[in-house]
């Protein structure tokens, strides 16, 4: 599992929360406000196509058992594949990124490659999606669909290589901004709040990234039980700041439903520290959710992390 959507560098309450604090902008603000601007429109198209992509991918292998072999004609059930969104928008928010200052060569570069990768790729889920909507290998014993199956596997293989690589370079960038900015918001009076909700925001990714591999032979328990102990402390700290601020809150009208995400998300921190502990044992109803696919549906399963892990991500990108 991956993080499949990524938060916003700053959010409408982040920035209104810096200018409320500082009269003038610094230059080291104002180039990561040029940066922020330029990401932007990277993050927002990566969040609508990538998560996409993978979805229709998954869909498609709950019903075809073997991606060597592919349709065989003799499965009890064909889903077909899940449609992905027009990419015209995006596309047009990557050219605007890609034009715009700084230049950045290896993440412009990287967006570009992932630019055509997504064309190829809807291209092609496109057409197998007419072909399954329309229950058109009904007709003819999945004998196209056996034609589409390996250009599907090069399209989607090319796409999440693109996606991987493009995924790291944003991460990178995003990493150092949002360092500097939340040092930035520790060392401003009134911008409790939005420090706490930033600083809560790392401490849920770095959650993240450890709990994934809960079932890997590389997961660091150790690791993780601090990350635990982090976000529970970084979440009682939101909370007390959101209470003992009230006026910071004005203006940030889905924090409600920020707060129950993080909440949330911590529960399912959680429950797969517990799961882990406990030797990640799965019972019979709980295994047939993960092999069918629906593993987001288990307590402490490293997909549930990571569903969770995503709401949050939205609602704080709402904010």
């Amino acid at each position: 599992m991956v993080r499949t959507i990524r938060w916003l560098v700053m959010t409408l309450a982040m920035t209104l929360a810096l200018l409320a604090s500082t009269q003038g902008a610094a230059q080291t603000e104002a180039e990561d406000a040029q940066r922020s601007s330029k990401l932007s429109g990277y993050l927002k198209c990566y969040n609508e196509q990538s998560s996409r992509v993978r979805d229709s991918h998954d869909r498609y292998y709950q019903w075809v058992q073997s991606p060597e072999r592919g349709p065989t004609g003799r499965e009890r059930i064909v889903y077909g594949l899940y449609s992905l969104y027009d990419p015209a928008g995006c596309r047009q928010k990557l050219a605007v990124s890609l034009a715009a200052s700084p230049p950045l060569p290896d993440l412009d570069a990287a967006a570009a490659q992932w630019e055509r990768a997504l064309v190829q790729v809807h291209a092609v889920i496109g057409e197998a999606y007419d072909y399954y909507d329309l229950g058109d290998y009904e007709d003819d014993g999945l004998a196209r669909g056996k034609q589409l199956h390996p250009r599907l596997n090069a399209a989607w293989e090319e796409f999440f290589v693109a996606n991987q690589t493009f995924s790291a370079l944003l991460d990178e960038e995003l990493d150092a901004i949002r360092a500097r900015q939340l040092a930035r918001l520790a060392d401003k009076p009134g911008a409790e709040v939005a420090y706490h909700i930033r600083h809560y925001m790392l401490l849920a990714e770095d959650a993240h990234d450890l709990g994934v591999r809960s079932l890997s032979d590389d997961f660091d328990a150790a690791a993780f039980a601090g990350a635990v102990e982090a976000l529970d402390r970084g979440y009682r700290d939101l909370e007390a700041a959101i209470s003992a601020h009230p006026g910071q809150v004005e203006g940030m009208h889905m924090l409600s439903s920020y707060q129950n995400a993080a909440r949330d998300y911590l529960k399912a921190v959680k429950e797969l520290d517990r799961r882990q502990r406990k030797g990640n044992r799965f019972d019979t109803g709980e295994r047939m959710l993960i092999e069918a696919h629906a593993a987001q549906m288990v307590e402490g399963h490293p997909a549930k992390l990571t569903d969770e892990y995503n709401d949050l991500v939205g609602d704080y990108n709402r904010l």
